[in-house]
């Protein structure tokens, strides 16, 4: 065997393995995009649904994350820019949690009210 020979399967890894930076690369950039438009329709969904919601402190964080998660994406951070998208899709999903929990609150205390109600007819 030659040492070209030797050298031949080497040669061949190290090719195939630069060839596949490239691809990571743009991979990395792409699920750092789709983490941002992901972060920024759950943030518009809130906007939408819940525009009192806006005012709660997990909104706001969950706006700063997106801006800062843009910036990283910006400087070709992309693994930090997904970190901080998915931040801000949480902070996001936690502010329309809060929503619907207080939602399901007020309807509890009403249904819990219209029971006293009814309970102090039937005593009656």
């Amino acid at each position: 065997m030659t040492p070209f020979q030797r050298l031949s399967p080497l040669i061949s890894g190290l090719l195939l393995s630069l060839a596949a930076v490239p691809a990571f690369a743009a991979s990395a950039e792409l699920n750092a995009q789709l983490g941002i438009a992901r972060a920024q329709a759950s943030i518009d969904l809130v906007s939408k649904e819940n525009p009192a919601q806006t005012r709660d402190r997990s909104f706001t964080d969950a706006q700063q994350r997106l801006a800062d998660a843009r910036i990283a994406a910006e400087k070709n951070h992309d693994r930090e820019a997904l970190w901080l998208a998915s931040e801000a899709e949480l902070l996001a999903d936690v502010t329309a949690g809060s929503a619907k929990l207080a939602g399901l609150q007020h309807t509890r205390a009403e249904v819990a009210h219209g029971i006293e109600i009814l309970n102090a007819e039937i005593r009656k």
